[in-house]
Order: C-alpha cells, then structure tokens, then sequence
C-alpha cells in the first residue's frame, strides 16, 4: 500500500525528506478496508515521485524482479507487484494513472484492474497527487482475491469513510487563501 495513509506510518513518495513523517489518521479507503477484515501490515517500495517505470530511489533502493533479479519489478507500484509474487501478501492497494499498477503486475506475474476514478474513495490519502490524479485499485495474487477486495471496498461507500473536507482544507491552506 503505497500513497495510502496508514495513521502511524509515512507516506513518502518516495522522497527522503517525507520519510518519518507520520500520518495521523488512516485514509477513507484503510478506514473502509479495516471495517471489512483487512489488517494492513507493510508498506512497499515505490520509486522518486511515484511516475517511474521502474521501481528505485534513494530512500528505498532498487526494488528488483522476484522472478529474475537482473530484471526490474516495474514501477510505480513494483513493490507491491514484488512482495505479492514473493507471496508476502495475498492482496495490495496501489495507485494508477499510466500503467503504474498494470506494467508492475505483468512483470511480476500477479493479477490488478484499473478501476475508474472515484470507484474508491481517495480523500485522506497523500497529498501531492492533485495535478494528476490516480485511482486506488487492488493488486491481489490471484483472480479471487481481486474479487475479494472488490466486494468489500466496493461497496457503497458513506461520509463515514469519504471526508471531503479534508482535501479542501489541505488545499486552501496550501495555497494561503484559509481565512
């Protein structure tokens, strides 16, 4: 789970200065996935900025192919890709806006879907992807377990788990116009 706030933990973007910034409080989507059973435990590797095709930085390293060592997990989610296909976890959240998902999923042999924006709920997640924005979609070892993380953050999703003020606070206060 890589953009995704998880309180206690950093969201870094793969940035040294972000690291040991510790998040608050947990993204709609953590929020919703808790309340379903999930119990998130790690945090993967991704590369400088997110929008690479290959998964290194200064702050992580390199994150290699788990099949072939010599060869790149893919980026910007190819740590999710490698610790799936490593079999360290059975489903993985990940962002996507140009294959950051997808290309990791191919190379490392484990199944994702792209799903539309706004399928699930973005708000509380790392701040920094606002000129572009990615959807969240899952990255699961094996076709059902897609289908797993679909049902249960698929469904309808309340205010409970969708805080739309946050982002607008972040924004304002960001660009000095707070009153």
């Amino acid at each position: 789970m890589l953009m995704v706030d998880i309180a206690g933990w950093d969201s870094t973007f793969g940035y040294s200065a972000w690291a040991g910034n510790l998040k608050q409080e947990d993204s709609a989507l953590i929020r919703l996935l808790r309340d379903a059973g999930a119990v998130p435990y790690v945090k993967t590797t991704v590369p400088i900025t997110l929008m690479n095709l290959e998964t290194r930085s200064d702050l992580f390293g390199r994150t290699t192919n788990p099949h072939k060592a010599t060869h790149t997990s893919g980026g910007s989610t190819g740590g999710e890709g490698a610790l799936l296909a490593f079999g360290g976890s059975r489903i993985g959240v990940g962002t996507d806006v140009g294959g950051s998902l997808r290309i990791p999923a191919h190379f490392s042999g484990v199944y994702t879907i792209k799903s539309s924006f706004g399928r699930f709920p973005m708000s509380g997640s790392g701040s920094g992807q606002e000129g572009i924005p990615p959807v969240y979609s899952p990255m699961a070892r094996t076709l059902e377990d897609l289908g797993t993380f679909w049902r249960a953050a698929g469904r309808k999703v309340s205010l409970q788990y969708i805080r739309p003020w946050h982002g607008l606070w972040r924004t304002l206060v960001r660009s000095g116009e707070q009153s």
